[in-house]
């Protein structure tokens, strides 16, 4: 073998090398930069979806910390008409402040608009019996109370009978509200 073969076996041998090369490790190393972007924007959603996770449990942890405000949204404004609570709230208050309850009527306001998005209403009506003294302790606890509640009209008579001098008859129309339930 002379030389010149040789150089060109060897210079064979090399190109056939390089295409092999080139046709084998080509197509791997465009995998490869595909591979390298799928992983970039897989890591791109995973650090989005850490956030949402964080801002998931952030959120949980300050719902969790009003929990006691939510409770006390209850109070204020139930989910529901209640009437018994709401009756049980005002005969408390009335014999904590020595008023003597004659009468309680309740009524609550259906709704006539469907797209009326306030709070429902109840009227409570009472006529009840004390001393001035006891019927501004009255006003006064049910304006301490937790639940709101609006007084729409008083009204004051003298009480009749012997000795009653003081007893004044009371009329006290007042409303309360609750949270309207979508049905």
């Amino acid at each position: 073998m002379s030389i010149n073969s040789k150089k060109v076996i060897g210079a064979f041998l090399i190109g056939a090398s390089a295409f092999i090369l080139i046709g084998l490790a080509w197509p791997q190393y465009q995998v490869m930069g595909i591979t390298r972007s799928a992983i970039s924007e897989r890591d791109e959603i995973i650090s989005d979806k850490k956030e949402l996770v964080n801002t998931i449990n952030k959120l949980k942890d300050e719902y969790q910390s009003r929990a006691s405000d939510m409770a006390r949204l209850d109070v204020l404004l139930p989910k529901t008409k209640n009437i018994k609570e709401a009756l049980q709230d005002i005969s408390t208050i009335a014999q904590q402040t020595g008023l003597g309850l004659a009468s309680i009527k309740t009524s609550a306001t259906e709704e006539k608009n469907k797209k009326d998005t306030g709070p429902g209403q109840v009227t409570i009506e009472t006529s009840t019996e004390g001393s001035y003294r006891s019927l501004v302790s009255f006003l006064t606890e049910l304006e301490k109370n937790l639940r709101i509640t609006d007084l729409d009209s008083i009204s004051l008579s003298e009480g009749g009978g012997e000795g009653a001098s003081n007893i004044l008859k009371m009329s006290i129309k007042a409303k309360g509200y609750f949270i309207k339930q979508d049905e």
